[in-house]
């Protein structure tokens, strides 16, 4: 099987929205984008070695930059080095690699009775939640592992997605049928003559970065924040907020009435 590169990604991506292969203008391999993205860095125990992805992550980043740029008319510039935005948070806080510890200290790799559990706790209304989740009292990580020891990692897991807590069973990646899905809810219409209106009620990175770039390609993006519960990502270096929302207008509402609701 041929490695995968920036230009062969972008294809994949174009040619299943129904798009032609784009011409090729990369065709770097992984381990070189992994190692200058900076994520490499932040791989592996804090004493021991870099690791390699378990998935070509910097690759995939740097070839969805390019789909995106053939999209945007000209918005958008393909040389960009979106890979690097991978080790960007990193770079911006000073960052390192702590094993089993993400480099940030809120999600942990911890050990239940059928494997591993990926465990995110990086708001103080997570740790609210842990009594419902576990089903006891927890006061600390220590807490948390002594009783996940005892525990299933799917049904852990499971519970985690009611409460609205981030965990996930660690695994290999499985390939998918598709990459998006779609569902047409209106006639298509003609190009309007002003730029498309998103609003944006996401929050911390991967939300913002994504409406962060329909901005950079034309839309006019208003940022949503709950004054009961603003972005996380305001508690952090205030750079690296700027970097994911730095186009867009915003608005701070209450929303746990109905006139901010509405």
């Amino acid at each position: 099987m041929a490695a995968v590169t920036p230009d062969s990604y972008a294809s994949e991506l174009r040619l299943e929205l129904g798009l032609e292969a784009r011409t090729p203008v990369d065709s770097r391999e992984e381990s070189s984008l992994w190692a200058a993205s900076g994520a490499q860095l932040l791989t592996g125990d804090a004493d021991g070695p870099y690791q390699a992805a378990p998935a070509p992550l910097a690759t995939c980043a740097q070839g969805a930059w390019l789909a995106l740029a053939g999209l945007s008319e000209g918005n958008l510039d393909p040389s960009f080095h979106a890979y690097k935005l991978l080790g960007e948070r990193a770079a911006i806080s000073n960052l390192k690699r702590q094993g089993a510890v993400s480099p940030g200290g809120g999600c942990r790799l911890l050990d239940c009775a059928d494997g591993q559990l990926a465990l995110n706790l990086s708001r103080d209304a997570d740790w609210e939640l842990l009594p419902a989740w576990l089903e006891q009292h927890a006061d600390s990580w220590d807490d948390i592992v002594q009783i996940l020891l005892e525990r299933s990692c799917e049904a852990m897991a499971s519970r985690a997605r009611l409460l609205g807590l981030a965990a996930a069973v660690s695994r290999p990646p499985v390939p998918g049928n598709s990459w998006f899905n779609s569902t047409r809810l209106a006639p298509g219409v003609k190009r309007p003559r002003h730029p498309p209106l998103v609003l944006d009620l996401s929050s911390l990175w991967a939300g913002p970065l994504c409406t962060q770039l329909l901005g950079d390609m034309g839309a006019r993006v208003i940022k949503v924040e709950s004054t009961v519960r603003p972005d996380g990502a305001r508690s952090g270096p205030p750079q690296f907020f700027d970097l994911l929302n730095g186009n867009k207008q915003s608005v701070a509402l209450d929303l746990t009435n109905t006139r901010g609701r509405d």
